[in-house]
């Protein structure tokens, strides 16, 4: 970000900002953006896969690397390289209307994407930290039984309260958000992987029934356990 060429581009960035021209980045650029100091306020996303060094270089901002475009104000971030298809469609919904951006959509063959939590790969996602690392994977080793925050703890070796702390620090949610989390991948997973019924999939990641796992999926990735076959 101390490149001559990404000083330029953040000395620029902040005179357009104070004009209110809409500016939009997606992928690693949203870190410009941010570098910059425009994003301070704001809710952004970026690439999923770097959410974890975005967030401990700006861990003020408030970022969602679920979604894979993010409107606020004349603000417009994205997610990988591919959402800037997503990126445009949004510019355009904003310019001349969500018919208009629909059309355009359809002739380009691209499909609306509202998340990027279905494409994220699990292995990539392991936390930086340690201890963090460790209890992801022994949620992974433990999906079909019930997951409490203070077993879960101990198997970490920490009080509630302070793994609650090193969890919102390293990722960003709760412990109970990160166990959801996991559940939903693999579930995506095999899913998408296998010809288990909902019913079979939820039981392997530690529902009891599969109506909790459809309204996350619906939730999450914008679409239906259907829609991912």
């Amino acid at each position: 970000m101390s490149r001559p060429d990404a000083v330029q581009a953040q000395r620029l960035l902040r005179s357009l900002h104070a004009r209110k021209v809409r500016i939009g980045a997606s992928c690693a650029a949203v870190f410009v953006l941010a570098e910059a100091g425009l994003l301070a306020g704001h809710e952004v996303t970026t690439t999923w896969w770097l959410a974890a060094q975005f967030r401990a270089r700006f861990p003020d901002l408030r970022l969602d690397e679920r979604r894979m475009v993010v409107r606020d104000g004349h603000l417009l971030t994205a997610g990988s390289a591919f959402s800037q298809l997503d990126l445009m469609l949004a510019v355009l919904t904003d310019l001349v209307g969500v018919r208009v951006a629909d059309l355009c959509a359809r002739y380009l063959l691209i499909d609306r994407r509202p998340s990027q939590a279905r494409y994220m790969v699990a292995s990539h996602l392991r936390s930086h930290d340690a201890a963090v690392a460790t209890a992801e994977r022994w949620i992974d080793d433990h999906l079909a039984e019930p997951i409490t925050v203070r077993a879960l703890s101990k198997a970490v070796a920490m009080s509630e309260k302070t793994f609650s702390r090193k969890v919102q620090a390293a990722i960003g949610m709760s412990p109970v958000k990160l166990i959801q989390r996991r559940r939903l991948m693999m579930a995506t997973h095999l899913i998408e992987t296998s010809k288990a019924s909902i019913e079979e999939v939820a039981a392997r990641v530690g529902y009891r029934d599969s109506t909790t796992l459809r309204r996350l999926i619906r939730r999450d990735l914008g679409t239906s356990p259907t829609g991912l076959r």
